[in-house]
């Protein structure tokens, strides 16, 4: 979970961890740690704020990509323009989920990242 808001980071973590168990969670404040935490973790899927101090999320998710193409990268951004999702395709992010649907959207998007839809949309609500 990458964020720069720890509030944010905390909410999204427990309320994953309240309806999946299983998962182990990592987080990061920035892009700069979100890319050196996915060299030295084995990662399964990233969610990845836009606004991010020093390294944006779009440049965090380039360089992931980059060294580890088979990790998705879901965007989860409080920014709904159109613009925002295509730069986030263009940087090879999975999924594009607006802040204020993540309890409807992110957990369909996990599981159709990490092939498992089934198991991760039980508990949706």
């Amino acid at each position: 979970i990458v964020d720069d808001h720890a509030h944010f980071r905390s909410a999204l973590r427990n309320w994953i961890a309240g309806l999946r168990a299983g998962f182990e969670l990592i987080e990061a404040g920035s892009g700069e740690e979100a890319v050196a935490l996915a060299g030295r973790r084995e990662v399964h899927v990233v969610l990845m704020d836009l606004e991010l101090p020093g390294m944006n999320g779009l440049d965090a998710t380039r360089r992931i990509r980059e060294m580890l193409p088979q990790i998705p990268v879901i965007i989860v951004s409080q920014h709904i323009a159109q613009v925002y999702v295509e730069q986030a395709r263009a940087a090879g992010a999975f999924a594009y989920i607006a802040k204020d649907k993540v309890c409807l959207e992110l957990l369909p998007a996990m599981g159709r990242a990490l092939g498992t839809p089934a198991d991760l949309d039980i508990h949706h609500g």
